[in-house]
């Protein structure tokens, strides 16, 4: 009411009243009673943080079918513009003093990067094209993680079983010392000192053995290949999103091949929620970007979009594939 902002106790008196001239605050006022049944009937609602999140990167949500601007307050701003901002405004962490490589300066940002978000209580995918180095970022987050007692934990890394052999082989040359064992084959089990390790496991078996995976408790889970899970619907989706964990990361080098859903798929799984439901998705974004109609609509998605994954190719200024064995001390010094 012209530069107040009536309470919903004020509301409903006017509501209440049912007449166009009503007293309020001191002073009488001409009112549309239709209008005032409109407005209450929009009842306040709780959103989850993830929504409000969503909301605030976009600058825009929908209420009741109508679309509302959004301005973020408080810890939910400090939140955007930390997610938003420039990647040479962001603190760097360094790499783990128990990682026997040394991280190419792309690697320590992707680094950063994961630590940051899963930090957040967030999750990423990171979508590096393939030889840049996905593996041993992972290997670093993990070290890293294991500095916290509130993100310590075992990692679950799925993958299909032709990489199985790779992440052993990688764990063991860049984190020597860190357990890691298979959960796959007949006689496979969760039993014994992993507190602290890697467990990898394929996807087939995840989807077999979900019960058993899922009541283990994760410090982190990677979805290695997650285009492996772009169908919501499949069986090995449905059972993936069942293993809870501190924080999730998906590793893709094609996280859209086909169509929008694909990268819902995958994004939902590491940050359920953040693009909504694939219907409301589908239609506020999917649609509208790949019809081409709607140009705003592909910069909403984007900006909601751009803190959750990361997407760097070899063609990029200032990246070159694979990273630097750190060379092992062969006497001392002279």
């Amino acid at each position: 009411m012209g530069d107040h902002e009536l309470t919903r106790a004020e509301l409903d008196r006017l509501a209440e009243a049912g007449r166009p001239l009503v007293r309020l605050r001191d002073r009488w006022v001409l009112v549309d009673p239709a209008e005032v049944r409109r407005a209450r009937a929009q009842q306040d609602r709780k959103v989850t943080p993830v929504d409000a999140l969503s909301a605030v990167l976009t600058g825009t949500t929908e209420v009741d079918g109508r679309p509302v601007e959004v301005a973020a307050t408080g810890w939910l701003e400090r939140l955007r513009e930390r997610l938003a901002a420039p990647e040479g405004d962001r603190p760097e962490i360094g790499q783990p003093p128990a990682l026997a490589a040394t991280l190419r300066d792309y690697q320590l940002r992707g680094l950063d990067w994961l630590h940051r978000m899963t930090s957040l209580g967030l999750g990423g995918c990171l979508a590096d094209d393939m030889g840049l180095g996905k593996t041993i970022t992972v290997i670093a987050l993990h070290l890293h993680r294991q500095g916290d007692p509130a993100s310590a934990g075992p990692t679950l890394v799925v993958c299909p079983t032709s990489l199985m052999g790779n992440w052993q082989r990688e764990i063991e040359k860049f984190a020597p010392g860190t357990p890691v064992r298979r959960f796959h084959g007949a006689a496979r089990d969760l039993e014994g000192p992993a507190d602290s390790g890697f467990v990898l496991t394929t996807y087939g078996t995840m989807r077999l053995d979900a019960e058993r995976l899922a009541a283990r408790n994760w410090g982190l889970v990677v979805a290695d290949e997650a285009q492996h899970v772009k169908n919501p619907y499949s069986a090995t989706a449905r059972q993936l999103r069942t293993i809870g964990a501190r924080a999730r990361v998906a590793l893709s080098g094609t996280p859209v091949e086909n169509n929008l859903s694909e990268l819902w798929a995958i994004l939902d799984w590491t940050t359920p929620g953040l693009l909504g439901s694939l219907g409301a998705f589908r239609t506020r974004f999917a649609a509208a970007v790949e019809g081409g109609r709607d140009p705003a609509a592909a910069e909403r998605l984007a900006a909601l979009v751009r803190p959750f994954l990361l997407r760097r190719r070899k063609s990029d200024p200032g990246i070159a594939p694979s990273c630097r064995r750190r060379p092992r001390p062969t006497g001392p010094s002279p």
